[in-house]
């Protein structure tokens, strides 16, 4: 492969629009288990999501307790900070997204996505669709609350995502 091959590779798409942290479906704290799925391997998190005011932070814990991932979203924007240990694989601002596409209201969603290039649908289970072109992207089916929780898969990229709800006293 030489150098010019490089540059017939299709450019990523570009990442959907987030919207306004301010409409998370929460306030306060929210604890669920997340597990990643991607090439036959695992990866088991915690994650803590903190909705105050305009800002919402995603704490992602390994089963041991510390801390992989931390990411702040407000209107500014997304900061985010990754503990060496986790690799270079895990892109914390494209989970975001999933999650976010997975649980945040649909009307705050369609509003982000606006005329741009990205089109969701939202079924009456809960279920969703987001698709870029008309490929479809992510797909979400379930609730984090379902007693098997919340599937996501993102097809281009291979991977998916279970999204449980913890209760006060779960571990």
């Amino acid at each position: 492969m030489g150098p010019g091959c490089a540059a017939w590779r299709p450019a990523p798409p570009p990442p959907w629009p987030l919207p306004d942290p301010a409409l998370a479906p929460f306030l306060g704290q929210r604890q669920q288990s997340v597990t990643l799925q991607r090439d036959g391997r695992s990866l088991a998190l915690l994650a803590v999501l903190d909705h105050h005011g305009s800002t919402v932070t995603l704490v992602a814990l390994s089963p041991l307790g510390q801390r992989l991932v931390k990411v702040t979203w407000d209107r500014q924007g997304v900061a985010v900070q990754t503990d060496p240990a986790l690799g270079a694989g895990f892109d914390a601002q494209q989970a975001l997204r999933d999650l976010v596409f997975a649980s945040w209201p649909p009307g705050a969603l369609t509003a982000a996505l606006g005329a741009g290039p990205w089109h969701a649908l939202f079924y009456a289970d809960g279920g969703r669709d987001l698709s870029l072109g008309g490929r479809l992207r992510l797909q979400v089916r379930g609730r984090p609350s379902d007693p098997g929780g919340q599937r996501l898969l993102h097809w281009p990229e291979g991977y998916s995502i279970t999204v449980r709800d913890l209760a006060a006293g779960d571990d």
